[in-house]
């Protein structure tokens, strides 16, 4: 906008008077500032609109880092669970062999792991869904045989711990029975029925540990076949699972978006631990079926000298 000094003088010359020269003055002095506080103003609007531009620019990369990194943690807070929760289900419905660790325990274990990878599967890409989903639904019907084994394992394990105890009761009677035959054998003033009486109490208690002794060998024999019958399931098991299992924990790790380029490097890891394992597993069966043998031949001597 240029200033029209034309008006300004023709205005200060109809005036005619030192007043209208001097307010013709002040008027180009005032224009000229306006002029220049205009062009500083323009000049500082648009560093300001540059620096809003760079600012907006700084918020907008700080708002995609900090999205980004909300995203991450909410990955590592579910896939992270999900692997370890794949192995850990696994891992439960082994320990159902072992009848000394509550079964109610060992289902709160695998619920608590089907549920972390439910978790994961809810926010997927649908590869992932798939694999996980393949591990739940392998895992359920590992579960549902294995636990029916474990049926039998808890009533042959409750038999072993019951007749176990009659055998202790009955040897403790057995020791004040033998307690009295002694202390009466040293004063040797006991009548000759109650003498008898005596001895026939031990020799009946006598039969009675042998009776009792002979269930729980029994009862022993059949818990360490049922938990044979259980690891030779497993085995049975172990293969097919273990290959789900590395198929669903590469598919979260790409979730992550941990370094594809060494997912065959970590395949390969994965499957030299499930070589070990299944070595172990095997070994773990050899023991148990040469305790079963050991027991079998023990409890037909036992049943002989009877």
């Amino acid at each position: 906008m240029a200033l029209d000094t034309n008006l300004i003088a023709a205005v200060a010359s109809a005036l005619n008077t030192p007043v209208a020269g001097a307010i013709a003055g002040s008027v180009l002095t005032l224009a000229g500032s306006l002029l220049s506080n205009r062009s500083n103003a323009k000049q500082q609007i648009r560093q300001i609109a540059h620096s809003a531009d760079q600012n907006g620019l700084q918020r907008s990369h700080d708002a995609r880092e900090s999205a980004l990194e909300r995203k991450m943690q909410l990955r590592r807070e579910v896939y992270l669970p999900a692997i370890e929760a794949m192995f850990s289900g696994f891992v439960a419905v082994g320990m159902l062999v072992d009848p000394t660790v509550q079964r109610q325990d060992l289902m709160k274990r695998y619920a608590e792991a089907i549920s972390a990878m439910g978790k994961a599967s809810a926010i997927a890409r649908a590869e992932t869904i798939s694999a996980v989903g393949a591990v739940i639904n392998l895992l359920n019907e590992v579960n549902a045989d294995l636990s029916q084994i474990r049926v039998s394992v808890e009533v042959a394990y409750q038999q072993l711990v019951s007749f176990g105890d009659v055998v202790h009761n009955v040897v403790a009677d057995h020791k004040r029975w033998v307690d009295t035959q002694t202390n009466a054998t040293v004063q040797g003033a006991m009548p000759a029925d109650q003498w008898r009486r005596l001895n026939a109490q031990i020799e009946f208690l006598d039969g009675q540990i042998a009776k009792w002794s002979g269930s729980r060998e029994a009862s022993n024999l059949a818990l360490a076949e049922t938990q044979l019958q259980f690891l030779r399931r497993l085995v049975h098991w172990q293969e097919p699972t273990s290959s789900l299992l590395i198929a669903a924990g590469i598919a979260l790790r790409k979730e992550l978006d941990l370094t594809e380029d060494e997912s065959r490097d970590i395949e390969a890891a994965m499957e030299r631990n499930v070589a070990a394992a299944k070595i172990a597993l095997l070994n773990n069966v050899k023991t148990a079926e040469a305790a079963v043998q050991s027991l079998r031949a023990s409890t037909i001597v036992n049943a002989a000298e009877s």
